[in-house]
């Protein structure tokens, strides 16, 4: 659903969305208690690219070592292909079977979120221990 930007004469912009086309030209105001009506406002639309490494998207999915390493080789091979300008190469059994062991061998790091939810568990632990 496309957001559509409306200038209220009291607190200035806010956005509503809306169907596509089915946007009006003046729109009540979302701020509590103010009933003014605001125009629409015409403005250049936000485009956001975010690029991201065949080893982040992998990570994000969580996937197990095998099926991280697959999609990791499968990314890399497109990846040349598309710079090359040729057909992506085919992944390799073998190449899977060894990026899953190297992936596998690695231990995770936890990220910093976690090191903090881990910290505040402990210090709850202690705290009932220490109250008891």
């Amino acid at each position: 659903m496309p957001i559509f930007e409306f200038k209220c004469p009291r607190h200035g912009l806010f956005d509503i969305f809306s169907r596509m086309g089915g946007a009006p030209d003046e729109a009540t105001c979302v701020h509590w208690g103010c009933n003014k009506r605001g125009k629409r406002v015409f403005s250049a639309p936000a485009l956001v690219n975010v690029q991201r490494d065949w080893n982040e998207e992998a990570n994000d999915y969580q996937r197990d070592a095998y099926t991280q390493a697959k999609a990791q080789l499968t990314n890399v091979a497109r990846e040349e292909a598309e710079h090359s300008g040729g057909s992506p190469r085919p992944v390799k059994e073998e190449s899977v079977q060894a990026a899953a062991k190297a992936i596998a061998d690695k231990k995770p790091k936890k990220s910093v979120v976690q090191r903090a939810v881990e910290r505040h568990k402990q210090r709850a632990r202690e705290r009932k221990r220490s109250a008891t």
